[in-house]
């Protein structure tokens, strides 16, 4: 390349590329500077059980949620009406200790979870007989 078409190359449509080029400056330090922001969230909680199976203590209903995300993110997460559900259709009967899981949400892009709390909760499961089985026992 010659250096009379490198010249040319920069000068031609000069103005426009200083605009482009403060256009995009300004756009760099915009996305560097931004800080993402942190929110508490109380979101409901709901246990999943086998239908041989009823949870025997009380449960908290909520849990708070510590996201951090985008202003625009957070606020799809708080307007998304979501619950955190726990299949505890596995677990066997008699008091356990289970972990809320910071995986199980569906999050906006950009937002993460940073806590939950409580982490952990307490439920006392008991195993019931089916009704079915009770009605055959008595003769009906």
């Amino acid at each position: 390349m010659t250096r009379r078409k490198f010249q040319r190359l920069v000068t031609d449509n000069g103005s426009y590329k200083v605009v482009a080029l403060f256009v995009s400056l300004a756009l760099w330090v915009t996305i560097l500077g931004r800080k993402d922001l942190i929110l508490n969230h109380d979101m409901q909680l709901q246990l999943l059980t086998n239908t041989n199976h009823v949870i025997r203590n009380k449960i908290r209903e909520t849990v708070r949620v510590k996201v951090s995300g985008p202003r625009s993110g957070l606020k799809k997460f708080t307007q998304s009406g979501e619950v955190i559900s726990i299949n505890l259709e596995k677990v066997e009967p008699g008091r356990r200790t289970i972990k809320i899981p910071k995986d199980g949400l569906n999050l906006p892009l950009g937002v993460k979870v940073l806590s939950i709390t409580p982490s952990r909760i307490q439920v006392s499961i008991r195993e019931v007989k089916p009704l079915l089985e009770e009605s055959e026992e008595s003769g009906e």
